[in-house]
């Protein structure tokens, strides 16, 4: 029964939003964690939504890039890397101090996933990719946007429809994570696969970064 409000911050924050990389919810759900990168200054803050205030976390950023998140099995945050040499593959991060009165909290313990989740159909040129949060047992998938090669195909391509130039699809890899035997996360056997056409609608920003929700 509660209606939605708003309320003007007296204190902006303290980087040009244009900087950030990367941003996730703290798993006590009252403090967000932003990221923001500057030429080769790397920096996380955190904003407090019940104080209302910033606050400078320590001069170093969360590894993966847009959003990350919190898994209570993983008990870490989890998002994608889109760095050229591990696109496609999972960071898991631990959960920052934020909360202490005395100085900055040092970098969190951060692992990448050896494996990737992109489509490794020869065909399927990558164009964008999003990591949607699932719940459930550590479930996420990978929302990619794929533009299928001409000079490339192949019978399974024909199968899929992959017939017409300038055509895109969205290919969802769903799996559930897990950390191995070595401490290393991994979705073991539990990936999926689904290709579905993007709609002619689609503009330009949506191919590049998909928006995805999980309901």
């Amino acid at each position: 029964s509660m209606a939605w409000s708003w309320k003007q911050l007296s204190e902006k924050p303290p980087f040009y939003v244009d900087n950030v990389t990367s941003y996730s919810l703290h798993p006590q759900e009252r403090t967000f964690l932003f990221s923001t990168k500057t030429g080769a200054t790397e920096a996380t803050y955190t904003f407090d939504t019940e104080k209302r205030s910033w606050k400078l976390l320590g001069y170093w950023k969360l590894p993966f890039a847009g959003c990350g998140h919190f898994d209570l099995g993983l008990n870490c945050f989890v998002g994608l890397s889109k760095e050229p040499d591990t696109l496609g593959q999972l960071y898991s991060c631990e959960v920052p101090i934020y909360d202490t009165d005395y100085g900055m909290c040092p970098p969190p313990v951060v692992k990448l996933c050896k494996e990737n989740l992109l489509s490794e159909r020869p065909s399927d040129m990558h164009v964008g990719a999003t990591l949607v949060y699932m719940g459930g047992k550590s479930e996420f998938c990978l929302v990619q946007c794929v533009s299928p090669d001409q000079d490339r195909m192949d019978e399974d391509d024909v199968a899929h429809g992959v017939q017409l130039p300038g055509r895109r699809f969205y290919c969802l890899t769903t799996s559930s994570l897990s950390f191995n035997k070595d401490k290393e996360l991994t979705t073991g056997n539990t990936r999926r696969l689904q290709y579905y056409k993007v709609p002619k609608e689609a503009t330009k920003p949506f191919l590049q970064d998909p928006v995805a929700f999980w309901m």
